[in-house]
């Protein structure tokens, strides 16, 4: 955002107050898209639904092999 307004008042000279206010909507809109774009390819990635069945599966078979047995009641 900041980059963008900087270049459009020091490096072209757009220094009024319309043109601050365009570049600094164009600055906003080109930041949120940067994000979006990011967070989409190294945040939140897909896993691709075999592997992520099979982790379930091999995580779920895990979990049984290591619970306790219930104890027998006695009455």
């Amino acid at each position: 955002e900041n980059g963008i307004l900087y270049a459009a008042i020091y490096g072209f000279g757009w220094d009024s107050s319309l043109q601050r206010n365009i570049f600094k909507v164009v600055g906003i809109g080109l930041g949120t898209l940067f994000r979006f774009w990011s967070y989409r390819s190294w945040v939140f990635k897909a896993l691709p639904a075999h592997e992520a069945v099979a982790d379930a599966e091999s995580i779920l078979e895990e979990a049984e092999a290591h619970r306790p047995k219930p104890k027998a009641r006695v009455s």
